[in-house]
C-alpha cells in the first residue's frame, strides 16, 4: 500500500516511502522532479511506476499509489483531487522532406499514423480531426508516442500528437511540427497530478507540485 512509513526525519526533511505513477510520456518529467526532490530529502524512499492514465487513476483511488502524473480524467472521482500542471498542444508531425507548410496538407497527402483511440490522448486526437473535418489516410494505429514520432522520422507517414513537454524531437531536423489552424488552436491535452483527497503523503505531493511549478511553469 502507498504511504507506508511516512513522516519526517529528525532534521525536518521528508522521509519514508512514497509511490508515484506517470503515463509513459510523462515518465521523464516525473523522473526529473523526483530526482530534484530526492536531492533535497535523501531519506525519502520513492518508487515510480508507469501505466495508462485510467489505470493509474484507479490505482491512486485504491491507495496503491500516492499520486500520479496523468492526462486530465474525463470523469474524475470525487475521492480524487486534480491539480493541472501544463498543457501540451496538438501538432501535426511530418517528415522534413514533405514539401508542405500547412498541417491540413500534410495530413491529406500522407499515410496517417494514429494514436490509439482507446486512450484519452487518442480520443482527443479523434475529436480534433472531427472538429476540423479532415479525412485521413489510415495506415497504422498504436499507443506509443515516441514510436509514432520515429515512424514519421523514417518517412512512413504523418501523425497528430501532443507536443510533449521538453521532448527531444521538438528541434529534430528530420521533422516538421505544424500548428493546427485557428479553429483548433486550443486543442491540447492537460497534464496534471491526481491524488486522493486527504491522503497521508500530502507533504510529499505538495513538494512535488512546487517543484513542477518551478521547472515546468505549472498553472
Amino acid at each position: 500500500m502507498s504511504g507506508c512509513g511516512g513522516g519526517r526525519a529528525a532534521d525536518g526533511r521528508l522521509a519514508g516511502a512514497v509511490s508515484l505513477g506517470a503515463i509513459v510520456s510523462c515518465m521523464a518529467t516525473l523522473s526529473q522532479v523526483v530526482s530534484a526532490l530526492k536531492q533535497q530529502h535523501r531519506d525519502l524512499d520513492v518508487r515510480v511506476f508507469s501505466g495508462k492514465a485510467e489505470d493509474l487513476a484507479h490505482s491512486v483511488e485504491a491507495g496503491e499509489l500516492d499520486a500520479a502524473l496523468v492526462v486530465e480524467p474525463r470523469h474524475a472521482s470525487a475521492a480524487l483531487r486534480w491539480t493541472p500542471l501544463y498543457d501540451e498542444p496538438l501538432v501535426v508531425i511530418a517528415p522534413a522532406s514533405l514539401p508542405v507548410r500547412r498541417a491540413r496538407d500534410a495530413v491529406a497527402r500522407s499515410p496517417f499514423l494514429r494514436f490509439d483511440r482507446n486512450e484519452l490522448t487518442g480520443r482527443l486526437v479523434e475529436q480534433t480531426l472531427q472538429r476540423l473535418q479532415w479525412p485521413v489516410n489510415e495506415f497504422l494505429e498504436l499507443n506509443a508516442i515516441e514510436t509514432l514520432v520515429e515512424l514519421v522520422r523514417q518517412e512512413v507517414g504523418v501523425t497528430l500528437l501532443p507536443k510533449l513537454n521538453r521532448a527531444s524531437w521538438h528541434a529534430d531536423p528530420a521533422l516538421t511540427l505544424l500548428p493546427l489552424p485557428a479553429q483548433a488552436r486550443n486543442a491540447a491535452r492537460a497534464i496534471g497530478m491526481i491524488e486522493r483527497v486527504g491522503h497521508g503523503r500530502q507533504d510529499v505531493t505538495a513538494a512535488l507540485l512546487a517543484l513542477c511549478a518551478q521547472r515546468f511553469g505549472g498553472k
